[in-house]
């Protein structure tokens, strides 16, 4: 029976297909290089979402301010792929709540 869910679940797999429609997902296209926080908007096709006192950062490794670079900046990590990524802030102690979101134009409708 296990032989047989296996080769059903290996068949559909191969015979279902993806299609990618986010904008930009590697944040590899900006318009300016970021160098303060909140600026989610210089990566093309992304926006911040304000939701509570926060908006989304843009880490990239053309910054002139270090503290918006790739890899060092509040910590350290290395994008996934090219020079950049984002970060969000999801609670800081001193402060009752933070919340961060981001949103981006997707390159066709959802069906």
């Amino acid at each position: 029976m296990r032989l047989i869910l296996f080769i059903l679940f290996i068949t559909i797999s191969f015979s279902s297909f993806s299609q990618n429609l986010v904008t930009n997902g590697d944040f590899e296209k900006y318009t300016i290089c970021p160098d303060g926080s909140g600026q989610l908007d210089r990566s093309v096709g992304w926006h911040g979402i304000w939701g509570g006192g926060g908006s989304c950062e843009y880490y990239n490794s053309c910054s002139s301010n270090p503290t918006y670079s790739t890899p060092k900046n509040w910590g350290f990590q290395f994008p996934r792929s090219g020079n950049a990524y984002i970060g969000h802030g999801f609670y800081i102690p001193s402060d009752n709540h933070v919340q961060e979101f981001s949103s981006n134009d997707l390159k066709d409708t959802l069906q």
